[in-house]
């Protein structure tokens, strides 16, 4: 809890669930955990993530989703599923004035409807989890390191992309340049600190602990990927096996300032019981 929101309740805005402004209660805490478990029961999107934001006059309720699709033959992309009346206007008005009598103020809908399942470490996490049931936990593993655009960690300004470099060969950044690039300044001739063999130029991470939610991450810098349990159904299998697999660059450092989404998912499958962590790096280039 911070000590600091809690003074200044009034005038902050506070995103904690663990904000408690009635300590015999708890009441904005029950409510938080009731309008996630009603909003999982309702949307029935198994890829998705909530976010409820508090402010003195209003709360935001913040949802990321993610809807697989399929790829045919002549390269066309469509939806596994049919749109449902659920992410409707007047669906999303009724929910906002339900919840609205509630918390006894006014409850605003902001659904984010994501490209790719890396983008949250919890939808990565539960999109994972659906994938044991048809692929083996190393082809699941190849494929999402052969997938992920990742910032290379190389201080070269050789195939840089806009101010990029690709670590896997993908282009980590959506945006292309209609002309060719200015040719950009060497690493050695730029007044930037090097940490490890690595100009911040190219991954600015001094940038992101400094301002801390002044910068936006922008690109993906590394994934770590950790699957326990049984892992096949011969005899010898172990009960309790351990893979850990990284691509990229993940850091550590502390738990505030590192800029690391974690999630983990819990299931079974034909194997039995699984667990399923996810470690994303985030960085600012």
């Amino acid at each position: 809890m911070n000590t600091r929101n809690l003074r200044l309740k009034t005038k902050l805005e506070w995103q904690s669930t663990q904000y408690l402004f009635n300590p015999k209660k708890n009441r904005y805490t029950n409510y938080d955990e009731n309008v996630r478990t009603s909003l999982e029961h309702y949307w029935q999107i198994p890829l998705n993530e909530f976010q409820i934001k508090h402010s003195p006059s209003k709360v935001v309720i913040q949802q990321y989703a993610y809807k697989p699709s399929l790829t045919g033959t002549t390269g066309k992309t469509f939806h596994t599923e049919e749109p449902s009346n659920q992410l409707s206007q007047l669906a999303i008005k009724k929910l906002a004035e339900l919840y609205s009598t509630l918390y006894k103020k006014p409850v605003e809908f902001n659904i984010i409807l994501l490209k790719y399942p890396f983008l949250s470490s919890k939808i990565l996490a539960e999109y994972l989890s659906m994938q044991t049931k048809k692929y083996r936990i190393r082809q699941i593993r190849r494929n999402l390191f052969k997938k992920v655009p990742l910032v290379s960690l190389a201080n070269s300004a050789t195939g840089l992309v806009d101010g990029m470099k690709s670590r896997n060969g993908l282009i980590p950044t959506s945006y292309h340049f209609l002309s060719p690039p200015p040719p950009l300044p060497s690493a050695t001739s730029l007044d930037k600190p090097i940490i490890d063999g690595i100009s911040t130029h190219y991954l600015n991470w001094s940038k992101l602990l400094r301002n801390g939610n002044n910068f936006i991450p922008t690109h993906l810098a590394g994934i770590k990927l950790q699957i326990s349990g049984r892992m096949s159904l011969r005899k010898g299998a172990a009960r309790s096996a351990v893979v850990t697999k990284s691509i990229g660059r993940l850091r550590f450092n502390t738990v505030g300032k590192s800029m690391i989404d974690y999630a983990k998912v819990e299931g079974k499958n034909m194997n039995g019981s699984y667990c399923i962590k996810v470690w994303l790096s985030s960085a600012t280039v």
